[in-house]
């Protein structure tokens, strides 16, 4: 019932379909960074190739007017060490790649004492929003339950997904929240209405709470 109740709920997609508007201006910044990397990436591989191109070519004009058999061997050698270097190269590359962009598939409740109460499925999900349960006021991820609820708004804050990345945002919540990212263990306050990118591991508090990204 509460699950029919929710899904016609008008107000509720309203605002939830205006928050994944909101992001969406963030979306144009992260495209723009990334399209300046690949064109990078994609004038060094032609670098790369010209001056293979180049070395191999002056060997085998070398080879062709001195005709020495160990020469050829030695060209032949390493033309095969710079292909084999490439190929590892570019298979780190793909691999450190999909690492980095690795899907987030949900979000870990754990208390003080690192346990873990509660997770939520985020996989084929949009938008998400953090807060408490109420007669009046419904949330995806339903804190209300936990040991510093008192702390934690009502609408506290939204997850919303663009392209297969979550952004986090504070909805200018009372006791406010905050992000350690676990490649740095560096921890900072978020601004309320600013978008932050997640990655998997990263924690978010809301107020005192912490949701694990997995």
């Amino acid at each position: 019932m509460k699950k029919f109740l929710r899904w016609i709920n008008i107000p509720l997609h309203i605002k939830n379909y205006f928050l994944r508007r909101k992001i969406q201006k963030y979306k144009g910044s992260d495209t723009n960074q990334d399209n300046k990397q690949n064109k990078k990436s994609k004038l060094l591989k032609v670098i790369n190739f010209l001056i293979l191109v180049a070395v191999f070519g002056e060997l085998t004009y070398l080879n062709l007017n001195y005709e020495n058999q160990d020469l050829f061997l030695a060209t032949v050698a390493l033309v095969a060490v710079v292909v084999i270097y490439f190929v590892v190269k570019t298979f780190k590359k793909l691999k450190k790649d999909a690492k980095k962009y690795k899907t987030i598939k949900k979000l870990v409740l754990k208390n003080q004492e690192g346990k873990i109460i509660k997770d939520w499925d985020v996989k084929d999900k949009t938008a998400l929003l953090v807060g408490k349960n109420a007669e009046n006021n419904n949330v995806d991820i339903d804190l209300s339950a936990t040991t510093y609820s008192s702390l934690i708004s009502r609408e506290h804050a939204v997850l919303n997904n663009v392209e297969n990345k979550w952004y986090f945002e504070d909805l200018d919540s009372l006791n406010g929240s905050g992000i350690r990212r676990k490649h740095n263990n560096q921890k900072f306050k978020a601004n309320a209405g600013q978008p932050y990118k997640l990655n998997p591991g990263d924690t978010i508090y809301i107020a005192n709470t912490k949701l694990i990204v997995k």
